[in-house]
């Protein structure tokens, strides 16, 4: 009798001991997976972060900026300040990477339309060449995967470095000055626009000889325009294909640089110069500067500038010769003609 009661017993205890351990089971499993979703979440929430230490290091970049402004300047002193920025802007460029690597790989939601979206990335993914060969013209796009930063302006942030007033030689170079242009319309340049991814060189020396350019431009993984307005210039922040916040037949000049070369298709150029042709007015000044593409492209490019039916008044093409030797470089100065709708 008594083995049997001592049986009952084992068997009871070790049946509460089962069911102890199957709730304690169950309660781990719960907190994992509420853990899980937390993780998930912190996930989403973690480009953020990273978003407020790039907000930090232009703050940054701006004291070193305002330094600039207060104290002496000398040709040593802003070598080392521009790789004070150089070095800044290549680490907000990275950044910005991983904002936009942990922002793609983030699990999605529900809630993902309640959250605010950071910043848009026109970027395609990179693609081989074989693929980029095979892409019609028309259709190209920007690609700025691996190329963000100062792939087409390493000296954009030098700003001991103006341009645009030395003249250079016809064959190798096609640079204008600003005097050569200026001197086609004389008092008649007063207000203007320039589309280039720079720091605002261009619209400060042009305020120098009393015309007032603001500068369009893009933060392609840099703060161009942070740079602008500690200059006293006013930067306009622009994507990609926009419509310009001009009213038709006002700017006496666009100029752009660096900015409309081989990798924008037919039809994106044919919007842009569309636009800039509606906001310049008859007898304006369309500078295009240093425009460079590939070889067998260049007539594709030209027949889109022509076909304005812009009057040339400078026209220079020469080979680009830093990197590779089928590219080249164009530069133009066209004059908008009177229509009859502008009459």
């Amino acid at each position: 009798m008594q083995k049997q009661r001592s049986l009952k017993c084992l068997s009871r205890s070790f049946l509460a001991m089962l069911c102890t351990l199957l709730l304690i089971s169950l309660f781990t499993i719960i907190i994992l997976s509420t853990r899980t979703t937390k993780i998930s979440k912190i996930s989403i929430l973690l480009p953020y972060s990273i978003h407020t230490q790039v907000s930090d290091l232009q703050i940054q970049l701006g004291v070193l900026l305002k330094q600039l402004h207060d104290e002496n300047s000398d040709s040593k002193a802003l070598a080392k300040f521009s790789d004070q920025i150089l070095h800044i802007a290549v680490s907000l460029d990275k950044l910005a990477e991983n904002l936009r690597s942990l922002s793609n790989n983030a699990p999605t939601s529900d809630d993902d339309d309640q959250m605010s979206k950071i910043d848009e990335d026109f970027s395609e993914p990179e693609e081989s060449e074989e693929n980029q060969e095979e892409r019609p013209i028309g259709v190209k796009v920007f690609n700025s995967v691996g190329k963000r930063g100062f792939f087409k302006c390493a000296d954009c942030f030098n700003l001991s470095k103006r341009g645009w007033e030395i003249p250079t030689n016809e064959s190798i170079s096609a640079e204008f000055t600003i005097d050569e242009v200026l001197g086609l319309k004389t008092g008649e340049i007063r207000i203007g626009l320039d589309f280039s991814p720079t720091t605002g060189t261009f619209a400060a020396l042009m305020r120098e000889r009393n015309v007032t350019v603001t500068t369009a431009t893009l933060n392609l993984g840099a703060p161009f325009n942070e740079v602008i307005a500690l200059r006293g210039l006013l930067p306009l922040y622009l994507s990609i294909g926009s419509r310009l916040p001009f009213f038709d037949n006002t700017l006496d000049i666009i100029h752009s640089t660096l900015f409309l070369d081989g990798w924008i298709g037919i039809e994106l150029l044919q919007f842009v110069l569309f636009d800039w042709d509606r906001v310049l007015r008859p007898k304006g000044i369309l500078w295009v500067d240093r425009f460079f593409c590939k070889k067998d492209d260049m007539k594709l490019y030209l027949d889109e500038f022509t076909r304005l039916g812009y009057k040339k008044l400078l026209w220079r093409v020469v080979p680009k010769t830093d990197k590779l030797e089928d590219e080249l470089f164009f530069s133009g100065v066209l004059e908008k003609p009177i229509r009859r709708q502008n009459l």
